[in-house]
Order: structure tokens, then sequence, then C-alpha cells
């Protein structure tokens, strides 16, 4: 029996730990393209490496952005789009977060509120790109 495909996933936030092994199961499961977004340049190319590595024939896409950043954020989208074309998203795995080594309480207020918009953002942004496709599509 052959595998099932699908279109894309898109990870928002992407890292050694979740993202990437996220990426990688759906990438074995029958995904076309996984898209892989971080902040961090050098990671997301060993994180592609990683998620190749482990299904040689989906096609895996990196773009850097912060995701706290509004322009980012639109510069990211538009490379997302050019990226997939016509295959059609079907998973976004969000997991974007500000990255921090003390408990929320130990939080500076202001830290505090760049997590929050790390999120706010751009989901704000990809909401308004996608959602409509993938309802019309019954993909979500």
């Amino acid at each position: 029996m052959s595998p099932k495909h699908h279109g894309a996933l898109v990870i928002f936030g992407s890292g050694p730990g979740i993202g990437v092994h996220v990426a990688s199961r759906f990438a074995r499961g029958g995904f076309e393209k996984v898209v892989l977004v971080s902040r961090d340049a050098d990671r997301l190319r060993n994180d592609a490496f990683i998620v190749y590595s482990t299904a040689p024939r989906v096609q895996v896409s990196t773009v850097a952005a912060d995701l706290a950043s509004p322009a980012d954020v639109q510069r990211a989208l538009r490379k997302i789009s050019d990226v997939l074309g016509d295959t059609p998203v079907e998973c976004i795995h969000y997991n974007a977060a500000k990255a921090s080594r003390t408990t929320m309480l130990e939080e500076s207020e202001p830290d505090l509120r760049a997590n929050i918009e790390v999120g706010r953002e751009s989901r704000l942004r990809w909401i308004v790109l996608v959602a409509g496709t993938m309802i019309a599509k019954s993909k979500c």
C-alpha cells in the first residue's frame, strides 16, 4: 500500500526539539513540502538537513524570521507563498516562543510582552493569508 500524499506543513518556531521532530514525522507521513520558520538561520539549515534525512523525497524550505516583528512576518509569509506555489497548506504547527532560561515568575514584563507578541502577530497574519483557502478546500 502506498503512503497517503499531503500538501504542505508549515512549522512556525522550528527548533532542535519539538519543531524538527514534528516536521520529520509529517515528512515521513507523506507531506510533499515542509517549511521551517525560525529566527536562527544557522539552526534552520541543520533542522532542514535532519528533516530531509528522514524523508529524502520531501521538499524542505527554510525561512529566517523574527515572528515578533510585523515586517519580518510579512516578508516570511511572502517567501512561504513563493516556496509553496500551488501546493496547499494542510497543516500549521505553531511552536514559536521567546526562549528563556528563567521561570515565568522571573521574567520581566517587557520579556513577557515580547513572548506574547511572537505569537499574536504571526498567527494573525497567517490566518488572514490562508484560512479562507484551507476552509474552501476542507482542510481544516
